[in-house]
C-alpha cells in the first residue's frame, strides 16, 4: 500500500509540471527531482506550493539530503525550506522512501510500526492535495489508510469533507459523512460540525438543519460553534425567526451563545429591517456578559444609519471609543456613508480629522462617499480638491470614484477638460466598467452636447488596446 502511495505522489508532480515521463520513487533521482524543482519556478505560487509539499515529503534520510541540496539551486526554494512549511512538515512525517527501506531490513516489530506513515502524515497529504484540487488524488489516500493499519481519525474526515464541500461536490462529501458513522470514527462532534458548516455554507440550510437534529439524537451534543454555523445560514436566506429559536434553544440546553453568535442575529435583523430588535438583542448580550466588539458595532451602525437614527449611531459610535473599542476604518467609513446620504456632509467630513487622530487610515470607499456628497451639494470645487488629495495621499481611484467626478464636472459646465482627463484614465481599464457606471459615463457628456468627442476618445482607446494585443500575439507565435 506505501508503494502506492509513493507512485500516485510521483505521478501527481509529473501531472503538475506537465513531464512528458513520470518522476519516480528511489534514491537515485533526487538530482532529477531538483532539477524539476527549478522547473517548477514557472508555475503559478500555489502550484509550487503543492509540488514542494509533495516533492519534499517523499524523500528522508541520505535521499532528503540530496534533494535539499539539489532544491537549494533552485530560485522558489526559500520559499519551502521553513521547517513549519508543509513540505518539512511531510518530510518529518513519515512519508519517504527512507522510511520504507528501513522498514525492509528491520526485525524488531515495533520498528516496524514507528516507521509507518503516521495520520498526521496522511492528513497532511490529504490537506495539500485537496487545496490544490486533486481531490480524487485525495480521495485514493483515503481509501489506502482504511485498508493500511492507519485508521483515519477526524481529521481526515473534516479535511475531505470540506474539500469536496468547497469544490461543490456535496455528494462526496455526504459520501465520506456516511464512512465516518459507520467506521465508529472518535470526536464525532468535529465531523458533525464540518458538514453541518459546508452545507450551509453550500446554502443547504434545510440539510445543516436535519444534521443539527440528527447529531442530538446521536448523543453527540451541539456546541456553540454547531449553533453559530447553523444561525448564520437561517440568516442568509432571511430565515430570522427559525435563527431566533435556536438562540432560545441554546440558552434551554445551557450552551452559552458568543459574541459570534449575537453578530449573527444583529446582522440579520438588521437586514431585515427589524432596527428595534437588533438594539434589544444588543442590550440583551450586554446584560448577559457578552462583550461586544469592533464587528458587533459595525453591524450596528450601518443599521442605525440606514434607518435614519443618525443620533443614535453617533452615541453609539461614542460609546464604543469609552468602552475601549476601537474604530476600524469600516466603522468611519459606515458613519461617513450614512451621514452623507442624509446630506450631513460637512458632519462626515469632520469625521476625516478623528481618523487621522486616532491612526485610521480612509479607504476608497470613504473617499468616494465624501466626493459624492460634496458633488451632490454642488461643491464640486471642494471635491476636486479632495479628490487630488486622494492622489497625493496615495489612493488609487476605482471606477466609481471617476464616475461620481464625471458626472458632477459635466453637470457643472465648467470641469469638462477635467472630465475628459477622467474618461482617459477609465478607458484604459475597461474591464472594470459596469453598465450603470457606462450609462452615467453616456447621460454625463450626452447632456452637453459632448458626446461625439467621448466617443472618440473611447474609440481611440480600443483600436489601441486591440492594436497592443495583436502586437503581443505576434510575439509569442516568433
Amino acid at each position: 500500500m506505501r508503494a502506492s502511495v509513493q507512485s500516485r505522489v510521483f505521478q501527481m508532480m509529473s501531472q503538475i509540471l506537465g513531464y512528458p515521463s513520470r518522476i519516480g520513487p528511489g534514491n537515485g533521482c533526487a538530482p532529477q527531482m531538483g532539477r524539476a524543482f527549478s522547473a517548477s519556478s514557472s508555475l503559478g505560487e500555489r502550484k509550487q506550493d503543492i509540488f514542494s509539499s509533495l516533492g519534499l515529503g517523499t524523500y528522508d534520510g541520505a535521499s532528503g539530503m540530496m534533494l535539499r541540496q539539489e532544491c537549494e539551486k533552485s530560485e522558489i526554494a526559500g520559499r519551502f525550506m521553513d521547517r513549519h512549511s508543509p513540505a518539512v512538515l511531510l518530510l518529518k512525517n513519515q512519508c519517504g522512501v527512507g522510511r520504507s527501506k528501513r522498514m525492509e531490513i528491520s526485525t524488531n516489530n515495533q520498528q516496524q510500526e514507528e516507521s509507518l506513515p503516521t495520520v498526521y502524515a496522511h492528513n497532511r497529504l490529504i490537506s495539500v492535495l485537496m487545496e490544490g484540487g486533486y481531490h480524487e488524488e485525495a480521495y485514493h489516500i483515503y481509501q489506502d489508510m482504511l485498508l493500511e493499519t492507519c485508521k483515519p481519525d477526524s481529521h481526515t474526515y473534516v479535511r475531505l469533507i470540506m474539500g469536496f464541500c468547497r469544490a461543490g461536490r456535496i455528494e462526496e462529501a455526504y459520501g465520506i459523512f456516511q464512512d465516518m458513522k459507520n467506521q465508529n470514527c472518535e470526536s464525532k462532534g468535529i465531523v458533525y460540525n464540518a458538514m453541518i458548516h459546508a452545507v450551509g455554507t453550500a446554502g443547504l440550510v434545510s440539510e445543516a438543519l436535519k444534521l443539527l437534529d440528527e447529531m442530538t439524537e446521536a448523543d453527540c451534543s451541539p456546541d456553540t460553534w454547531t449553533y453559530n454555523s447553523v444561525i448564520h445560514s437561517l440568516g442568509k436566506v432571511g430565515d430570522v425567526n427559525h435563527a431566533l429559536r435556536l438562540l432560545e434553544t441554546m440558552h434551554v440546553n445551557g450552551c452559552n451563545p458568543d459574541v459570534i453568535t449575537y453578530n449573527s442575529l444583529i446582522s440579520s435583523l438588521g437586514k431585515c429591517g427589524r432596527v428595534v430588535e437588533a438594539c434589544k438583542l444588543y442590550e440583551g448580550m450586554v446584560e448577559k456578559g457578552c462583550l461586544p466588539d469592533v464587528v458587533t458595532y459595525n453591524t450596528l451602525i450601518p443599521v442605525l444609519c440606514k434607518a435614519g437614527e443618525f443620533s443614535a449611531a453617533l452615541n453609539l459610535f461614542k460609546f464604543m471609543q469609552s468602552v475601549g473599542c476601537r474604530p476600524d476604518v469600516f466603522t468611519y467609513s459606515s458613519l461617513v456613508v450614512g451621514l452623507c446620504r442624509a446630506d450631513r456632509v460637512d458632519d462626515a467630513l469632520r469625521l476625516s480629522s478623528q481618523m487621522t487622530l486616532s491612526g485610521c487610515s480612509p479607504n476608497t470607499v470613504t473617499f468616494n462617499s465624501w466626493l459624492d456628497g460634496l458633488c451632490k451639494e454642488g461643491r464640486v470645487r471642494e471635491a476636486q480638491v479632495l479628490y487630488q488629495k486622494m492622489l497625493t495621499l496615495g489612493y488609487i481611484p476605482d471606477v466609481i470614484t471617476f464616475s461620481i467626478l464625471i458626472d458632477a464636472f459635466c453637470k457643472s459646465g465648467e470641469y469638462l477638460e477635467e472630465a475628459f482627463k477622467l474618461l482617459k484614465l477609465i478607458v484604459k481599464k475597461p474591464d472594470t466598467v459596469d453598465v450603470r457606471t457606462r450609462d452615467i459615463i453616456h447621460n454625463s457628456f450626452m447632456r452637453v452636447g459632448m458626446m461625439k468627442q467621448a466617443k472618440r476618445i473611447m474609440r481611440n482607446a480600443r483600436h489601441k488596446r486591440v492594436r497592443l494585443q495583436n502586437q503581443a500575439g505576434d510575439v509569442k507565435h516568433m
